[in-house]
């Protein structure tokens, strides 16, 4: 797959209320919006889906559900801990040549092209281990990835992004390339795990891989250990 330089073309960037918490540092949420796509649900439905994904430190603790945890409360339950997070769109033009039979975005090299568009738009730097950045791209369709400090050697670290199938489900509005129904918050919540470290002393064979699910012992302590600056007690 042949995957094409990214324009570095600036539309927009439009900064949302914050949903900032306190504590140290802040994880960079991002619906990112290609000059063309494809996708059944608009940006500001994007927008609100990622807002109820992750919720807010007054959400009660919660575990065994991916459709009624947020991830505030499933880090509150596992952790005893919430995050800080801010919210932006950003408008990006960049070049790419694979699409699904949906019309949405595919291969496994998407984020070499959206996230150059991302950095110039938004002055984040992906190869800052200082960073947290968790991306879902308008279009994206089921592409869904994440680096962490497991990843070393890569260009990019702790970024995670999806597409916008979750968003897709959420309204009632699936396309047909989605294999099964799912929980609308299932793909985000396990990248945005993973981007935070979660995953980096026992990989994949422990729980803890999605909303709602049990962290073990490794897991939280992978979270603590390399994104603690960015959590704090409620």
């Amino acid at each position: 797959m042949r995957v094409l330089a990214a324009c570095l073309l600036v539309a927009l960037i439009f900064v949302l209320p914050a949903r900032a918490q306190g504590g140290s540092k802040t994880v960079h949420v991002l619906v990112v919006i290609p000059a063309t796509y494809s996708s059944t649900v608009t940006p500001d439905q994007a927008v609100s889906a990622v807002q109820s994904w992750l919720g807010q430190p007054t959400d009660a603790p919660c575990i065994g559900s991916q459709y009624t945890c947020t991830i505030e409360g499933w880090f509150r339950h596992e952790l005893g801990q919430v995050f800080n997070y801010d919210l932006r769109t950003v408008s990006v033009s960049f070049n790419w040549s694979s699409f699904d039979a949906c019309g949405s975005f595919s291969g496994p090299y998407l984020y070499l092209a959206v996230d150059p568009a991302v950095s110039a738009a938004t002055g984040i730097n992906f190869g800052n281990t200082s960073d947290r950045t968790m991306e879902l791209v308008m279009g994206g369709g089921g592409w869904a990835g994440h680096y962490s400090p497991a990843d070393r050697g890569r260009v990019v670290d702790h970024m995670g992004m999806v597409g916008d199938w979750g968003v897709e489900q959420q309204y009632g509005v699936p396309v047909s390339c989605i294999p099964a129904p799912d929980a609308p918050a299932h793909g985000f919540s396990h990248e945005f795990a993973g981007m935070m470290g979660e995953y980096v002393t026992a990989g994949y064979n422990e729980g803890g891989l999605f909303l709602g699910d049990v962290m073990s012992a490794h897991e939280k302590a992978d979270l603590m250990h390399y994104s603690g600056q960015w959590l704090r007690a409620p």
